[in-house]
């Protein structure tokens, strides 16, 4: 996945490494917060 996104982005280096860790784990927050709300709209809980 690294790979994919430093040639997306044209970028390379410990600039591209630290903008891949914070962009999944930002991804990796978000899923969890729609996951979330979507068992508490469709079940209530």
């Amino acid at each position: 996945m690294y790979r994919a996104f430093s040639v997306s982005c044209n970028a390379g280096g410990g600039k591209a490494v630290a903008a891949f860790i914070v962009a999944a784990l930002a991804a990796e927050a978000l899923s969890k917060v729609v996951i979330i709300k979507f068992f508490v709209f469709w079940f209530g809980a």
